[in-house]
């Protein structure tokens, strides 16, 4: 049965103060559990991811695709709905200030951006976010002439999510397989099943390692 709220509670939550409800709910995943044991609440995640951070990423692409990394749909479960999309308006507003056009999006339009990339694309990860809005500002998916074009945006978010992210993630695979190789030829045969057996929860645990 779920918890109500009292106003106390209520009002703590809407100043931030407290973690929202929904963060200690049984359904959440290990990655949103994490986020909200490290960032409290919306207003600490978002000062801690902030559009300053896409420089992270910067000859270190592939990592951000590990399996550890928080997801839009991960922001929505731990901190509540709508906070993905708060995630992506400051990404949006920092790509419109860069680009230097005089004719910015509106209002209406970012929030409308905004709300389609948090649901659309909900599997991203915030990292992997981090890195389109790079890319778009090195130019990678063409630029804008005169005015901030919401459907050059999208456009360019399928054409990462259809092609460069596939290759991260199959680069990322691919060392994966080399280094556990690797790993086998070090186990003598008779250890092989004991060392199998130790590292199949391998990927299942890393999950409480979130990263932004």
């Amino acid at each position: 049965m779920e918890k109500t709220v009292t106003n106390s509670e209520s009002e703590k939550q809407k100043n931030g103060s407290v973690v929202p409800l929904r963060s200690c709910a049984n359904s959440l995943t290990k990655t949103a559990q994490a986020m909200v044991q490290r960032w409290a609440n919306i207003t600490e995640f978002l000062t801690a991811c902030n559009p300053s951070t896409q420089m992270k990423y910067v000859g270190n692409e592939l990592s951000a695709f590990a399996d550890t990394k928080a997801t839009l749909n991960d922001i929505s479960l731990a901190y509540g709905k709508g906070c993905a999309k708060a995630w992506v308006i400051p990404q949006l507003y920092d790509l419109c200030e860069f680009c230097g056009c005089s004719a910015k999006m509106t209002d209406a339009q970012m929030q409308e951006v905004a709300t389609i990339i948090s649901l659309e694309f909900h599997y991203l990860k915030v990292s992997e976010l981090l890195v389109f809005f790079r890319l778009m500002k090195c130019g990678k998916y063409g630029k804008f002439y005169g005015a901030v074009d919401p459907m050059l945006i999208m456009g360019a978010l399928n054409q990462y999510v259809k092609e460069d992210r596939g290759k991260y993630i199959a680069k990322l695979e691919k060392i994966k397989e080399e280094q556990k190789r690797e790993e086998e030829k070090k186990i003598p045969h008779y250890y092989r099943h004991e060392w199998e057996e130790l590292h199949k929860n391998d990927k299942a645990d890393g999950q409480n390692e979130v990263e932004g």
